[in-house]
This record gives C-alpha cells, sequence and structure tokens, in this order.
C-alpha cells in the first residue's frame, strides 16, 4: 500500500514539475511562438493557446488518477462515467460558444471539458489518495513556475530578439530561473529520486 502510494506521489511529482514551467513559458512566448510557427496572419491564435495552455494541467492529472488509480482499484465505470459525462457537456457547450466567439469559443471549451473530466475522476479518486502527499511539493513547484515567469516577463522588457531567438534564448533563461527555484526550495530528494527511478 504504501509503494503505490509513493508510486503514485512520484508520477504527480514528475508531472507537476515538468507541465507547471512549460505552462509559465508557453505563456510568456505565446506570441513569438505564433509568429514564427504560424505567421503573422494567424497571430490571433496566440489567445487561444494562452487558454488551451491550461488543458495540459488537467490531461497529466486526469490520466494518473483514471489510468494508475482507478482502473487499477477496478472502477471502471467511474472511470466512464468521467470520460463520457464531459463529453456530452462539450457538445453543448461547443454549440453555445462557437457560434458567436469562434475558435476562441471552442478553446474555453476544451478547458471546460478537460476541467470537468478532472473534477469527477478527483471525487471517485480522492479516497485513494488521501495518503499520497502533493500539496507541499506542488506548492513549491507553482511558486517556482511564477517566479519564473515574472523573472522571464521583466526580462523581455529589456531583452527582445525575432521571434524565434525569443523563443530558445526565453526558453533557456527560464530553465536556468526554474531549475534554481527547485534547487533552493527543496522540491527534489535526490536519493529518493534515484530510488524510484531505479525501481522504475
Amino acid at each position: 500500500y504504501k509503494a503505490v502510494n509513493k508510486m503514485h506521489e512520484f508520477s504527480f511529482l514528475i508531472y507537476n514539475l515538468v507541465i507547471f514551467p512549460i505552462i509559465a513559458g508557453l505563456l510568456v512566448v505565446n506570441k513569438d511562438f505564433v509568429s514564427f510557427f504560424l505567421g503573422k496572419d494567424f497571430q490571433a491564435a496566440n489567445i487561444a493557446i494562452a487558454i488551451m495552455v491550461f488543458r495540459m494541467f488537467f490531461i497529466g492529472w486526469t490520466n494518473i488518477m483514471g489510468i494508475q488509480i482507478l482502473i487499477p482499484h477496478n472502477k471502471h465505470r467511474e472511470f466512464m462515467l468521467s470520460t463520457t459525462i464531459p463529453a456530452f457537456v462539450s457538445v453543448g457547450l461547443n454549440l453555445l460558444l462557437i457560434p458567436p466567439f469562434g475558435f476562441i469559443g471552442a478553446s474555453i471549451v476544451s478547458v471546460l471539458t478537460e476541467a470537468l473530466v478532472w473534477v469527477i475522476q478527483l471525487n471517485f479518486a480522492r479516497k485513494f489518495m488521501k495518503d499520497v502527499s502533493i500539496l507541499p511539493a506542488m506548492s513549491k513547484i507553482i511558486i517556482a513556475s511564477v517566479v519564473m515567469y515574472l523573472g522571464l516577463f521583466v526580462f523581455r522588457t529589456f531583452v527582445q530578439f525575432k521571434p524565434m531567438l525569443n523563443v530558445a534564448v526565453d526558453g533557456f533563461v527560464g530553465a536556468i530561473i526554474y531549475l534554481i527555484l527547485i534547487v533552493v526550495l527543496r522540491v527534489l530528494d535526490v536519493r529518493d529520486l534515484k530510488e524510484q527511478l531505479m525501481k522504475n
């Protein structure tokens, strides 16, 4: 039981470590990313991307809760409910929001639908997660990601290049800021991390 909880904790830790700085980083380089990959004619897509990045958090968590927790505990009915209910809700919301808001409405619906999957699965999985420590490390990761975002925001007010170079430089600077903060805040227990990696 302790080993399973430790594995769940490890999964959440690794995913949170990766996804929060990616979200923060994409919010910073969003416009340059669109300019470089899609061109000026699609600049409005940066709004949709800024909305859609938050979907990544919910997708990762629902994968862990659904595949690693609900299904192994034989909660197939609950897992199906968590996917079918949001699917029907998505259809209704798309019919409601796409006509007036277009692709922005579709982006909003996509995030809301995935968030609903997350809420339903969290409700079903929480009794299996009560001994899984997630919030202490997650709070530090969020702090590190927010500080990285603010640092990059300030950095960009003084340093600007062409879109492609902006993305590369911001990614490099952001990674350095984030890694330093992760070490300072002691998010990871290196010894424990090595043990988990060796087991998996």
